[in-house]
């Protein structure tokens, strides 16, 4: 939670100075399945989680782990909690910086609001081999308090964000892999 606490520091705003993706817009409903991998340099093996999540502009993000633990994390206009079972085991109230940042980033990288992402983080569009296989947005925090914790933060995708690494200061990293549903099929 420390590494998230450390993406609540609020820069000004500034111009976006990069070729963003223009596949595709999103501004509405989403939904699927992820796949969480966290590498830590003192164990030997990753830590591996997978489960569901929701998203939608009005109600925001459900984080919804199935496996090797069962918990869901709720981040919306109230703040942000975890819960098991039914009972919050850890929540920030919507005007903690916790939870006004972290709510933005989910919202603005499920979006693509690369203008939101612009005020915390310098984008860098990373030339992809060939851009019909998709593209790679790189973003290098520009607070040192971010960069305390996060050393950079890669999205890659298609048509949408699909998969992202984080690597923090330390060297650890958090691989998420995200498989949409279409929901125009329902």
């Amino acid at each position: 939670m420390k590494l998230l606490a450390a993406c609540c520091v609020f820069l000004a705003s500034t111009s976006l100075a990069f070729e963003a993706p223009t596949s595709f817009t999103l501004n509405g409903e989403q939904q699927g399945e992820f796949e969480q991998q966290k590498r830590i340099a003192a164990l030997p093996i990753p830590l591996l989680s997978r489960g569901r999540f929701s998203f939608s502009p009005q109600g925001g993000l459900k984080w919804q782990t199935v496996t090797p633990i069962a918990s869901l994390m709720t981040i919306d206009d109230q703040g942000i909690r975890q819960s098991q079972n039914g009972d919050i085991i850890w929540q920030k109230d919507k005007n903690s910086p916790e939870a006004l940042l972290i709510g933005g980033v989910f919202n603005a990288v499920l979006q693509q609001d690369w203008q939101q992402l612009a005020k915390d983080f310098e984008l860098t569009r990373v030339a992809t081999e060939a851009e019909s296989s998709g593209w790679q947005i790189q973003l290098l925090p520009r607070s040192e308090v971010i960069a305390s914790y996060i050393r950079q933060v890669d999205i890659y995708g298609q048509q949408r964000a699909e998969r992202f690494v984080m690597t923090e200061a330390s060297g650890d990293t958090t691989h998420i892999r995200l498989e949409y549903q279409d929901l125009s099929a329902q």
